[in-house]
């Protein structure tokens, strides 16, 4: 066996091991975690897939990546901590998308899920009240506050960057402005779930909504990034049966039902893990 197909082994093992709820280390020599690394690395899965790999074959600088990847997780959800109250006082009405909401309400330890930043969707006639409470939390427009007049008609969010450097992306859309895919938010906000965030409550999309968000990212992304994969297990598994004729029927009308077919058979290619059979309409 070659080294190259000594770390493509490992890089399946540790997915299929994770996807199977895997708990105990993956075996693998140190030179194949050293060729993995890079990998893990590069799509920010070092919390959850290197942490599989044998503490033994670990070099201190990986085990030190694992634990920062951790630390940095724990840090944007004390962070998100702060400024839900605010903005929440503020009747802005936040729901939480992406990372931060599947940290907290779908993976069993929310530490293993990276996220670049906090994605928050407020109603498009609170964008400027909830941009006003950030700033008076300490967050700075980015790039300037004279710049969103131009950013606001061809985007779907705004960027703002807190005092330790932490990022908020203020989204009244999902997808950006004439764009072929759609969005249902009415049915989104109707969807909401309860989560936790420590003492307080939050609201956070749907497992429906959060599965058609990760297909668009995919699309928009080229389908090669991990942790969507890794998402994608779990949303598949904790969603009932009887909710995916729900979730192809809003991916037909978002025109997501080719993506959602793609990224399904990719999770059953890479990962092992089979997703429902459905008819799609057409």
């Amino acid at each position: 066996m070659t080294q190259s197909a000594d770390s493509n082994d490992l890089l399946r093992n540790l997915i299929r091991h994770w996807a199977g709820g895997g708990e105990a280390a993956v075996s693998g020599s140190a030179d194949a975690a050293a060729r993995v690394w890079p990998a893990l690395r590069r799509h920010h899965v070092e919390a959850s897939l290197g942490a599989l790999i044998p503490a033994p074959v670990l070099t201190p600088d990986q085990t030190a990546a694992v634990c920062a990847a951790r630390d940095r997780t724990e840090g944007l959800l004390m962070e998100l901590e702060r400024i839900l109250p605010g903005l929440e006082a503020a009747g802005c009405a936040p729901i939480l998308l992406k990372g931060a909401g599947l940290a907290l309400t779908v993976y069993p330890d929310p530490l293993v899920r990276w996220f670049a930043d906090l994605d928050l969707l407020v109603p498009r006639d609170q964008l400027e009240k909830a941009c006003s409470r950030l700033e008076a939390l300490g967050y700075r427009p980015a790039p300037s506050r004279t710049a969103w007049a131009w950013y606001d008609r061809s985007h779907f969010h705004r960027i703002l960057v807190g005092p330790r450097g932490s990022v908020v992306e203020l989204h009244w859309d999902l997808v950006p402005p004439g764009s072929v895919y759609g969005v249902d938010l009415a049915g989104l906000r109707a969807r909401v779930q309860a989560g936790r965030l420590g003492r307080q409550a939050c609201r956070v999309s749907a497992p429906i909504d959060q599965i058609l968000h990760a297909v668009y990212q995919n699309i928009a992304n080229g389908f090669v990034d991990l942790r969507r994969l890794l998402d994608l297990v779990i949303l598949v598994r904790r969603l009932p049966p009887a909710q995916w004729p729900q979730v192809l029927q809003l991916a037909t009308e978002a025109r997501l039902d080719r993506g959602l077919e793609l990224s399904l058979h990719i999770m059953k290619s890479i990962a092992g893990v089979a997703g429902p059979s459905l008819a799609y309409p057409r």
